[in-house]
């Protein structure tokens, strides 16, 4: 029962983040989706645009999985009690409290549940209007040598370290570019034989490099790019 009630939680949908303004025009779709609006969105994109689906799901709820269960001690027993633990992606601004207070609304009816919530790291970002970020934009157009290449705010759905800077007043931001020809749907991240692409690889090679260059106030970035892609 708990299982299935933790498998129909339906998040508040959230779509306040600058990245449903930015993103969907570069998909044929209208800035500023509505949570109304989303769904339909999602669809569209599914059909040739999964990554950026995907993408737009998870930057507009709390996500919750059950991914660890454990209960009892011998096969032959029935266990007293059952322990599962869910891993949770919040948005910025959703904190401890208002996860638990989320659960205990979706739970409210099993007397027989005690919740518990762990905070690793609460969701943070930077701002997208930063100096830094025009130079990750400078550099990326370096790294792939043109000039038709873009930067829109995202969320990372992923765990990262910049928790650990941004309270430092650092701008962290997760990027790390794939070569535009590279594969979209499957790339290879965190999976079976987990890889990258010699293309993609070379280009985060020029991407880093023209980054520190450019951040480090170098004359010519350029020749180090290129020395990077050698």
């Amino acid at each position: 029962m708990l299982l299935d009630r933790l498998r129909g939680y339906e998040p508040e949908v959230d779509t306040s983040h600058p990245l449903f303004g930015a993103v969907p025009p570069r998909f044929g779709l209208p800035a500023g989706l509505s949570p109304a609006a989303l769904p339909a969105a999602l669809e569209t994109l599914e059909r040739q645009h999964e990554p950026v689906a995907d993408g737009l799901r998870a930057g507009s709820r709390l996500t919750l999985v059950p991914t660890m269960i454990q209960a009892g001690i011998k096969s032959n027993s029935i266990p007293a009690s059952c322990l599962v633990t869910c891993d949770v992606r919040t948005l910025p601004g959703q904190d401890a409290a208002y996860v638990e207070a989320e659960m205990r609304r979706l739970l409210a009816d099993l007397p027989w549940v005690e919740i518990e919530v762990l905070t690793t790291a609460e969701a943070n970002h930077s701002p997208y209007d930063h100096p830094f970020r025009e130079t990750c934009h400078r550099a990326l157009r370096l790294a792939l040598g043109r000039e038709d290449v873009d930067l829109v705010p995202t969320l990372c759905s992923g765990f990262t370290d910049s928790r650990l800077l941004r309270p430092l007043g650092v701008a962290v931001y997760d990027f790390m570019p794939l070569h535009p020809q590279a594969e979209s749907r499957d790339t290879g991240v965190h999976g079976t034989n987990e890889r990258i692409e010699v293309e993609g690889l070379i280009a985060r090679a020029r991407f880093l490099m023209a980054a520190a260059c450019l951040s480090l106030g170098a004359a010519a970035p350029v020749a180090a790019v290129r020395a990077a892609g050698a």
